[in-house]
């Protein structure tokens, strides 16, 4: 694999990365805790078990989906170890939650990291997307997205190194990143056949993500066999398959990428530390 395909693909669920003419535009300026959420992903990491004791007694099966969690994976390419990455779910005061991803990868002298956080809120059992970023830092290059949700002015502004934009807001719509929350919550809620599909924003548009459940398969992860549900998203020659546990909420313990044919990369996981799992 080139290292520019392998740096393209360093993602988690298949993250676009948006390349537009440059306009000018002045965002809503993010909370101070939207800001400094990626600066603090250790933080993040060492305060999730104390987070998840003080959160356990307002877990309810009916929001099993919103449990908080942390993951960490090995970044796989033909069996060998290119790197790592960290999968978070916080829950935040005034019923707001937190999801980031944090990805470090190393082939020959190339190195990439890259971290993306959502912020959201539970209105009604229903997500609404607040402040979404990306950040990617490499050997050749840095970039950077990020997009607002005012959802009292019906308002979606974005930007990137590019491109900005300043559309109307409508409901439901999901950010890049927090749209794997409601995937979780389709499965949890008892899909198990057919397609999900989501709306998702970007770049000033809204377009639907498409996931087929392909059926049930036996994994060995963490030394032991686990149950799985598998999800296939195709674009163009690229495929990419989730192996989604309800052991642990449906989070994804595998996630593999192929392009006509050829193995692209593998996320394995290898440590999970959830509030409980299901029966």
């Amino acid at each position: 694999m080139s290292i520019k395909l392998f740096a393209f693909w360093l993602f988690a669920f298949s993250i676009q990365v948006f390349a537009f003419n440059q306009t000018e535009i002045n965002p809503v300026a993010p909370t101070t805790q939207s800001e400094t959420a990626v600066e603090k992903a250790p933080e993040a990491v060492a305060d999730f078990k104390q987070q998840s004791q003080e959160t356990q007694l307002s877990i309810t099966t009916a929001n099993a989906w919103l449990q908080p969690f942390s993951a960490s994976y090995n970044l796989l390419q033909k069996g060998k170890k290119r790197g790592s990455a960290t999968r978070i779910l916080q829950k935040l005061p005034n019923n707001q939650w937190q999801l980031s991803i944090s990805t470090e990868a190393k082939i020959f002298l190339f190195k990439d990291k890259r971290e993306e956080q959502s912020l959201f809120e539970i209105t009604a059992d229903q997500l609404k997307p607040l402040h979404y970023q990306y950040h990617v830092k490499n050997s050749f290059s840095k970039k950077q997205t990020e997009e607002y949700y005012d959802w009292e002015k019906k308002q979606l502004k974005g930007h990137n190194d590019n491109f900005s934009w300043d559309v109307p807001l409508k409901s439901p719509i999901a950010d890049p990143l927090n749209y794997q929350i409601l995937i979780r919550k389709k499965l949890i809620e008892g899909q198990k056949t057919g397609t999900i599909e989501i709306p998702v924003s970007g770049k000033g548009e809204v377009r639907t993500r498409v996931f087929k459940i392909l059926g049930e398969e036996q994994l060995s992860i963490l030394g032991k066999k686990i149950s799985t549900l598998i999800l296939s998203r195709k674009v163009e020659d690229r495929t990419t398959l989730f192996w989604m546990a309800p052991q642990y909420q449906y989070i994804p313990v595998k996630i593999y990428q192929e392009e006509n044919g050829e193995e692209q990369a593998t996320l394995e996981l290898q440590e999970i530390h959830t509030i409980a799992k299901n029966p």
